[in-house]
Order: C-alpha cells, then sequence, then structure tokens
C-alpha cells in the first residue's frame, strides 16, 4: 500500500490553480485538537445550551394553537439563532483557520497584484470562492460533508411553526408538505 500524505486538487472556481493540502493524520488532528483545546470546550459548552434551549422550545412547536407563550416561544427562537450564529462565528473565525493553516501546504498558479502568490498570499489577498473552496476540500478531508460543516444540526428557526401562523415567505412545515 501506498499511502499519500498530499492531495492536489485543481481549483474549480479559479481556472489554472491548483492547492495542494496534507491528508489529516492522526498525528495531524491530535496536533490540531490540542491547539483548538480551548475552543473546542467554548463551542461545546454553547451546543449545550443550545440543545438546552431547543428542548424547552420542543413543547411551543408541538402546538398548532395561539397563546399568550408565543412570545416566550419566540424569545426561545432568537436565542437558538443566536447561540448557533456564535458557533458558526467561531468555526469560521476560531477552527477553520487553525485547520487551514495546518492542512494547506500551497496554492500553484494565483497571481495577486502581478505576485505570485503563496499559502499566505492566498489566505489574506485571495478570491473568497478560492478560500472557499479550499475550507471545503479541508472539511471533506475532516470527514464532513457540506451539510455536516454546515448547520445541519439546528433546530428550525421558523417562527411560522412556533406562533402557528404562516406568512408569504414562511414555507410550508415538512410534516404537512405533499410528498412526490
Amino acid at each position: 500500500m501506498n499511502f499519500l500524505t498530499k492531495e492536489k486538487i485543481e481549483s474549480k472556481s479559479c481556472k489554472g490553480v491548483t492547492f495542494t493540502i496534507n491528508r489529516l493524520t492522526e498525528g495531524k488532528r491530535i496536533e490540531i485538537n490540542r491547539r483548538l483545546l480551548d475552543v473546542f470546550t467554548e463551542v461545546d459548552k454553547l451546543r449545550l445550551e443550545a440543545s438546552q434551549k431547543y428542548r424547552e422550545l420542543k413543547p411551543f412547536l408541538k402546538t398548532e394553537e395561539q397563546s399568550e407563550d408565543d412570545l416566550d416561544s419566540v424569545a426561545l427562537v432568537a436565542e437558538v439563532m443566536i447561540l448557533q450564529n456564535r458557533i458558526e462565528g467561531i468555526e469560521a473565525d476560531k477552527i477553520m483557520p487553525v485547520f487551514v493553516d495546518e492542512l494547506l501546504i500551497d496554492v500553484n498558479g494565483l497571481t495577486i497584484d502581478g505576485v505570485n502568490a503563496d499559502k499566505d498570499a492566498t489566505i489574506k489577498n485571495g478570491p473568497p470562492e478560492l478560500y472557499l473552496e479550499i475550507v471545503a476540500a479541508i472539511n471533506k478531508e475532516r470527514g464532513l460533508t457540506p451539510n455536516e460543516s454546515g448547520n445541519s444540526e439546528s433546530p428550525s428557526t421558523s417562527t411560522a411553526l412556533v406562533v402557528g401562523q404562516m406568512n408569504p415567505t414562511s414555507a410550508e412545515p415538512v410534516s404537512s408538505a405533499a410528498t412526490t
């Protein structure tokens, strides 16, 4: 068996550009986890808090009647959304930069202001779509699908489910939508 420790990827968003990432070996994963221990602890606390708020919200989601509790349920939805946004912000601002720093080896075929771009220049000043592509490749290497690297575990934040009212921009709840 020949285990390759690197993967060269052709950019789909930037013609002629390739980037190389390290494979996420167990040693690399341990090293990154050590660097991010405090951040992961913070995220775990936020997820626990969001989970508790969501459990408080569940009874409101089961009823279709409007009541005086509607304001409480809307407030809980807002709290869950705020917690989810904080988690997503930490992922984008603290966690992904460490994974990109550790796993992105180099970028080829990209010039920025007429100068060949290296890894650091690409991260700081490169095309945003290329950075997102690099993040997607790294998330894939982390074993995360696009849904998992996003917000797939989030509860619905539709006030239509909570308040029991639909407005022109509300989607029908899945339970009442017709299947094809």
